[in-house]
């Protein structure tokens, strides 16, 4: 067996969503789960904002990482929503369904880009584009789209979840199993309270 030592920590860095919010989005999505749709869905326990993907870190790389993160959370909270569905790549060939965000947009993706810049002295490749959505389900196959199409379209509208206050970043370690993943806080990174 590989130790973790030897094949590092699967991580990633994301911003949470409160426990109230992924409750909300989940009772949202339930018309479309129980669709006949050849799709992997996401647990709720597992909803959540991915910024960067880091692939499997070395353990005496994360208290670098840490401090790396540290310096950018010397910024002021800001707020998200959350707003519509979406898929990736395209509505016809999906392979993944997608929940937007409305809100803070321009701060959040100034964050994204200092992220960048942050690692980019690192062995973590810089991302080229980023568009951020919270992960609702992966396709396994484009069956019954239309069903899909014509449930989103009679869906409730998100307004009524409220907004969400981003308070830093989180950095996660992802362990892999049979039947999926699951992840873990390694370490938060919060951010200044907002001025008024």
């Amino acid at each position: 067996m590989i130790s973790i030592a030897e094949r590092g920590i699967r991580s990633f860095i994301a911003i949470q969503l409160p426990r109230e919010l992924r409750s909300a989005l989940h009772e949202l999505a339930l018309p479309l789960q129980s669709l006949s749709l050849n799709v992997k869905w996401v647990p709720e326990s597992n909803y959540h904002l991915t910024l960067k993907f880091l692939g499997d870190v070395a353990p005496d790389d994360i208290q670098g990482l840490d401090t790396q993160l540290q310096s950018l959370a010397e910024r002021e909270c800001f707020n998200l929503s959350l707003g519509g569905w979406g898929m990736f790549p395209s509505p016809k060939r999906p392979s993944v369904l997608w929940a937007g965000l409305g809100g803070e947009l321009e701060t959040l993706q100034r964050l994204w880009m200092d992220l960048q810049n942050c690692l980019s002295g690192r062995v973590y490749p810089r991302d080229q584009r980023w568009h951020p959505h919270i992960t609702m389900g992966r396709f396994r196959s484009p069956d019954h789209l239309d069903n899909l199409n014509t449930k989103l379209q009679k869906t409730p509208s998100f307004d009524h979840i409220g907004c969400f206050t981003v308070s830093g970043l989180s950095l996660m370690e992802s362990r892999l199993s049979p039947v999926g993943p699951s992840y873990h806080l390694q370490s938060f990174h919060e951010f200044k309270a907002k001025v008024k």
